[in-house]
């Protein structure tokens, strides 16, 4: 299989085109300690928490707060991206809930958006609209699991 990578043009994510279907890598929940938040990173956050970081951001130093403000409260009412990390970011807090009441080690969390596209009546099959995540795996070993059992 091939793969042609997309160097965005000034800023924005890499962007993977396999088959001619365009696919984002979704880096971690959470910054690394010396970076500041960003892409999705920001949809976890407060509002105001969000426009802050944004307002940080050099590339956005002559951008009107009031409009990234409005902007930031657009994308989070209209991505089911955005609400999608606002989920995943509840996961994350159960589990650390969890692992501290079981005193075990906090397992890996991975969030796969997985759409099949080999399916021909889209229709049927488009992305979620209400408040579902698709998949979270909480496992030990890193790796997504070969089967599924859902409960």
């Amino acid at each position: 299989m091939g793969a042609q990578i997309d160097l965005p043009q000034g800023y924005g994510p890499y962007c993977f085109r396999i088959h001619g279907q365009i696919y984002h890598r979704i880096g971690p929940l959470h910054p690394e300690p010396d970076q500041r938040a960003q892409f999705g990173q920001l949809y976890i956050l407060d509002a105001s928490l969000a426009l802050k970081e944004r307002m940080g951001n050099a590339a956005n130093e002559n951008c009107n707060e009031a409009t990234m403000r409005k902007l930031g409260n657009i994308m989070k009412s209209i991505s089911p991206f955005a609400a999608v990390f606002k989920i995943m970011q509840e996961v994350e807090e159960e589990e650390i809930h969890r692992a501290k009441k079981e005193k075990r080690a906090l397992p890996p969390l991975r969030m796969i958006f997985d759409i099949d596209h080999r399916i021909h009546d889209r229709r049927l099959y488009n992305l979620q609209t209400a408040n579902e995540v698709a998949a979270v795996f909480v496992g030990e070993d890193n790796e997504v699991p070969t089967h599924r059992h859902i409960a």
